[in-house]
């Protein structure tokens, strides 16, 4: 690879990391809440809570957040190559 994709890939991985932090924190919501609290205090395994409750409210948001997290990927490469960051166009 070219030294502007490597530079431009690591900056893209820098930021995506703050972006995944928040949805684990959602994550944290959704097992914290009533419901997901009540059936373990009426006896439900943890695994029985995770596949009923809290998986079915975390997979509705991905394709959603994967289809923002393109958009904000092409406009942070197309940012970095204005700067000039980005891979250098090849000289024939």
């Amino acid at each position: 690879m070219y030294p502007g994709i490597r530079l431009q890939l690591l900056a893209e991985q820098a930021e995506g990391v703050e972006r995944e932090r928040g949805r684990v924190k959602g994550v944290d919501v959704v097992r914290n809440a009533d419901f997901a609290r009540h059936s373990v205090m009426y006896g439900w395994r943890r695994i029985d809570v995770v596949l009923r409750h809290i998986l079915p409210n975390v997979l509705r948001t991905i394709p959603v957040l994967a289809t923002l997290d393109m958009g904000l990927s092409i406009m942070a490469s197309s940012g970095l190559s204005f700067l000039g960051l980005g891979p250098k166009a090849p000289i024939p």
